[in-house]
């Protein structure tokens, strides 16, 4: 099968490179606007733009927001959950971000981003989005582990403790290696070919290996009897069963797009594209969303850093009045308080 290294290699979630003119995009147009019957404004591909544009902001925002909040509050720094947590908003935002300033800095100091660039720029993208898959997931298996295997959390807890450091560690090998075979190898398009689809298959099974874990977990724990400090944290497994959810659609469609080639990038292409790219994308904002109704100490994080009447003494009533733990022992091992 003859492919097309320029084309198949694109990361999905980004915005397709395409011909605007082809539909119905151009700069100028002979006819007034609101006479256009395919006038820009109007264009469906337009709209999914403007709409992937917004959604990216808020999202790239609810990045930030995370970190700051639980960097700011050593309550949720020194959680378990939240350092899985702090591990996704940082590898998220480099996902969001890293590659894309890579990309201009080559640009700008080379004519173009060459071959062997595009390389480097897809190996920090995908290990960025492999670390998030990583990071929730970490934090699913932690918090099954200390609730209802409590022997084993005990017995193995230098593999949870140093688990994600692990996987970040793989996963920069991965990337060092794929830049380096592609460097190596940038005369030879076939091999060059190899490394894009090693990335991608490397990528997906990463994900679904990952999902796999996460459906296994949930499904497992809502046929158990959750005790109640247990349910005080179920919100380190209903965010990533959340999370992967959202983002199934789009690993999915990738999974048909490795063995399906496509020789024109249409119109409705691209618009079902980055539709499945912003249901990907809202799967960060649903994660904020949870934290704030499932964890009182995220909420009142959030009361005191945005809330000007949580920033004094009220903000420790608040916590008190939303209850105490029953039994003195949380998910951290220790009573949690603001």
């Amino acid at each position: 099968m003859d492919h097309n290294i320029t084309t198949h290699h694109h990361d999905m979630t980004r915005v397709p490179d395409f011909d605007t003119t082809d539909f119905g995009l151009e700069n100028s147009t002979p006819y007034p606007l609101y006479a256009d019957e395919y006038a820009t404004i109007f264009n469906p591909l337009y709209i999914i733009h403007i709409m992937w544009l917004l959604v990216s902001i808020i999202v790239i925002s609810l990045d930030i927001y995370l970190i700051v909040v639980i960097k700011k509050f050593k309550t949720l720094e020194n959680a378990r959950s939240y350092k899985y947590l702090l591990v996704y908003a940082i590898s998220h935002l480099c996902y969001m971000l890293l590659s894309d300033c890579i990309s201009m800095f080559l640009r700008m100091i080379s004519q173009g981003l060459s071959t062997t660039g595009t390389c480097l720029v897809s190996s920090i993208d995908y290990a960025c989005i492999e670390m998030v898959s990583y990071s929730l997931t970490f934090m699913a298996i932690d918090w099954y582990a200390f609730h209802y295997y409590k022997w084993f959390h005990d017995k193995y807890l230098k593999v949870f403790n140093h688990g994600i450091l692990i996987a970040f560690l793989i996963l920069l090998l991965k990337t060092f290696v794929v830049f380096i075979t592609c460097f190596v190898n940038e005369s030879h398009i076939e091999e060059m070919e190899e490394g894009f689809y090693f990335l991608d298959y490397f990528r997906l099974i990463s994900f679904f290996v990952c999902f796999i874990t996460i459906m296994a977990i949930f499904l497992i724990w809502k046929r158990k009897n959750t005790s109640n400090i247990a349910k005080k944290y179920d919100y380190s497994i209903v965010v990533p069963w959340t999370y992967f959810l959202m983002s199934l659609p789009l690993n999915l469609y990738e999974v048909v797009h490795l063995f399906v080639e496509y020789e024109h990038y249409n119109g409705h292409y691209i618009t079902f594209l980055m539709s499945l790219a912003i249901l990907s994308y809202f799967g960060v904002i649903v994660v904020v969303f949870l934290l704030g109704k499932h964890d009182k100490h995220f909420k009142m994080a959030y009361l005191k850093c945005c809330k000007r009447r949580y920033k004094n003494n009220n903000f420790q009533d608040e916590v008190s009045d939303d209850g105490s733990e029953e039994n003195g022992v949380t998910y951290n091992g220790h009573i949690v308080s603001l």
